[in-house]
């Protein structure tokens, strides 16, 4: 085979490889993983071609963040793990982690890790919350794009704390609204299921962590907000189409 009809026939192979790749404007493909152990969920990974690397990026990030999950666990750790939103356009995965490692008491947390799907980098909350004024979005811990993008933003700080805490329940709605409050940085996330954003404060001593409840923004009033337009375009879709649950 001459040279010229090598290079051909590779760059055909290519092509066609990269029809398969990952599109971002649909819901991608995962793959569930075992159990780290029994009772201790593993992120899915996407089904990815060799040139797919905004999918082969994700995949490295949810490798890297089972392996975090991991260095963290005692014999009586349990992890959950669910797909809040499939695309299009945005993957995200959500994990409950609970435990007893010797202390006092039991303990839980929650990790939302979403990602943009054309770049495979996690998405910036900056742009996409757009009209709601945002102080600063970064990692919440030092695991790069295995962590989340934690936001910290007085407004939509006062969206969440008048939702989380309940009717007559004056103790939670201090802690929520007082200076003294032990953080007010958020996890968010895609909620599909919901059809809206996800809030819960971010990283809460056991102490108030009752307190600190996961709740949702629905879409037409972050539209009113302001959140960016394609964004709650792709969650009102993932919400219709059913782009969320198990892998």
């Amino acid at each position: 085979m001459s040279g010229s009809l090598s290079r051909m026939l590779l760059a055909a192979i290519i092509a066609v490889l990269a029809m398969a790749a990952t599109d971002a404007g649909q819901p991608v493909a995962l793959k569930p993983s075992p159990p780290m152990r029994q009772g201790v969920a593993a992120y899915p990974r996407l089904v990815a071609t060799p040139v797919d690397a905004a999918a082969g990026r994700i995949n490295a990030a949810l490798q890297k963040a089972d392996r975090m999950a991991v260095d963290g666990m005692c014999r009586d750790y349990r992890r959950r793990v669910s797909v809040t939103m499939r695309g299009p356009r945005y993957l995200g995965v959500f994990a409950g982690d609970d435990w007893l490692c010797g202390g006092a008491h039991p303990d839980d947390s929650a990790r939302a890790l979403v990602f943009d799907l054309a770049t495979g980098a996690p998405v910036d909350w900056k742009a996409i919350l757009a009209g709601i004024p945002v102080e600063q979005a970064t990692p919440g811990s030092d695991g790069g794009e295995a962590a989340p993008v934690v936001v910290t933003s007085a407004a939509l700080w006062a969206l969440y704390a008048k939702r989380a805490a309940q009717p007559g329940d004056n103790d939670c709605a201090e802690v929520l609204n007082g200076a003294d409050a032990p953080g007010k940085t958020l996890l968010v996330w895609p909620d599909a299921k919901a059809d809206g954003l996800g809030l819960q404060a971010w990283d809460w001593p056991h102490v108030v962590k009752a307190c600190a409840a996961a709740v949702t923004i629905k879409v037409p009033e972050l539209r009113r907000l302001g959140v960016r337009a394609d964004f709650l375009d792709a969650i009102d879709e993932a919400h219709r189409r059913g782009w969320y649950g198990k892998p």
